[in-house]
């Protein structure tokens, strides 16, 4: 099983949400393994790692996955607390070397493919997480978005 997460990188948890997070990556996950793909940027990409190491002590064989927008090895040796901080670095097909937002977009949209269920802190309508999380509703995706925007 695969869950995605998006959200703000203004954004400030709790653990009243960290307790909602986590209880519902169990109850997707009913038993199966996760594989959590995050994007590793802001306050709420912190918080969802944080929440999916918390999960990994109750299925230590679930991994934390950053998806990467670019190519460029000096993007992770930039970035040291990636190799220290995920299970594994995924860069899906699409996304080139070139620091762009257009690769954050795309990666986005390729995590919401391949994902079987989204997280997500959308508060408000614009930004890559709103973006990420339009894409995913646009495309059926069943998720749980726990900031205020509501989506139909």
């Amino acid at each position: 099983m695969i869950i995605a997460f998006f959200g703000h990188s203004d954004f400030h948890g709790s653990q009243e949400l960290e307790d909602k997070i986590i209880a519902s990556i169990k109850e997707k996950a009913n038993g199966e393994h996760v594989s959590f793909f995050l994007g590793g940027y802001g306050f709420f990409d912190s918080f969802a790692l944080h929440c999916c190491k918390k999960y990994q002590e109750i299925d230590p064989e679930s991994r934390t996955v950053f998806v990467s927008p670019y190519r460029r090895e000096r993007y992770f040796k930039d970035r040291p607390y990636i190799q220290e901080n995920y299970d594994e670095i995924l860069i899906p097909d699409g996304v080139d070397g070139e620091f762009s937002t257009f690769n954050i977009v795309k990666r986005n949209e390729w995590m919401v493919k391949k994902a079987d269920f989204v997280i997500s802190y959308v508060n408000v309508g614009w930004g890559g997480a709103a973006k990420a999380l339009e894409y995913a509703v646009k495309h059926k995706k069943a998720y749980l978005n726990f900031g205020l925007k509501k989506y139909e």
